[in-house]
């Protein structure tokens, strides 16, 4: 059980979690755009010429190149295996019939366009920083387990020993912590490099390129992707200068909240991501009558428009609580 203990554990709040991340994750091109960017995270542990060199050497033969990291790698197979992410992994292993006869089902289809993604994004930052152990003088193995290492830092992860006390613990606190994987981590890059710079360890320009990356560069990036590449100051401005904040666990929803209202982005705060299956639900219902307050109107016709609403968010409902992404 992972050093949990089963009485925190509630499997109808870990079902509804995995079922909510299928369902709003899966099938979502959008979502693997979001990770292309992470593979410039690699910098905040090598020089930006060590890092361009070892990417483009990949680029040289991606495809024999990405043959031998599977090959070779334990641990990016058991990573595209198993899961890349906690909630990810949690989905995959739900499922006993695919665990016993160890056939795909519509889960891995779901998480597809993500897992290409995060290839896209990993592999080519693991591979620079195998190269670089290589030319340090370290063993094949050793520098393979320098490059695992820089992704367990750097880049989404679900090994119990990469997440925090919080993401390891019973039902509910994983239900706070959705999503919050690759933000943690950037916070845990930030919050080092800070301390090395109080404290004077290391290299100055090291930890302010990583502070850079990190705060500034990377909220940036997704921030423009998620506003589907329209530069929007007001936001921008927002997640430079609140990333630290954005990325704490639990408090950074709060933060993400709060900062929304004084942008004009009036989204309810939600303890935990699931909560709008059940708002969705809800709104379910409620079309539904207004639906049927039409019908039974003399005066009111019901449109194909009303019709095709209704069916929109019951299927958006339905999925975030069966796990079908819709």
């Amino acid at each position: 059980r992972g050093g949990i203990d089963q009485g925190h554990t509630v499997k109808i709040l870990d079902t509804l979690r995995v079922n909510f991340a299928t369902a709003v994750i899966g099938g979502k091109p959008n979502i693997a755009i979001q990770q292309l960017p992470t593979a410039l995270v690699y910098m905040t542990e090598m020089s930006p010429k060590d890092w361009t060199s070892g990417v483009t050497d990949f680029w040289k033969h991606p495809v024999d190149t990405f043959k031998w990291m599977m090959t070779n790698s334990p641990y990016l197979k058991a990573r595209y295996e198993q899961g890349f992410e906690r909630d990810i992994a949690a989905a995959k292993h739900i499922d006993v019939l695919q665990q016993l006869t160890g056939k795909a089902n519509i889960r891995d289809v779901a998480f597809s366009f993500m897992t290409v993604g995060d290839k896209f994004g990993v592999l080519q930052g693991w591979w620079a920083i195998y190269k670089r152990g290589l030319k340090q003088g370290l063993s094949k193995t050793d520098a393979m387990e320098e490059a695992n290492l820089a992704t367990d830092r750097t880049q989404n992860t679900s090994s119990i020993d990469t997440l925090s006390a919080i993401q390891r613990g019973g039902s509910f606190w994983k239900l706070l912590t959705m999503f919050q994987n690759q933000p943690n981590k950037y916070f845990r890059i930030m919050f080092e490099n800070v301390e090395n710079l109080k404290y004077g360890r290391g290299d100055k320009i090291t930890a302010i390129k990583a502070l850079v990356i990190a705060w500034v560069i990377m909220p940036a990036l997704f921030q423009l992707i998620g506003d589907g590449f329209q530069w929007k100051k007001e936001r921008q401005a927002r997640a430079v200068v609140l990333g630290p904040l954005n990325n704490l666990l639990v408090i950074g929803q709060m933060v993400q909240y709060l900062s929304g209202r004084m942008f004009g982005e009036n989204y309810d705060y939600t303890a935990t991501p699931v909560i709008g299956g059940l708002i969705d639900t809800g709104r379910v219902i409620q079309k539904g009558l207004v639906l049927n307050a039409k019908r039974l109107n003399p005066y009111k016709d019901v449109t194909w428009d009303d019709v095709i609403a209704l069916a929109e968010q019951v299927a958006k409902a339905g999925g975030e609580i069966t796990g079908v992404p819709t």
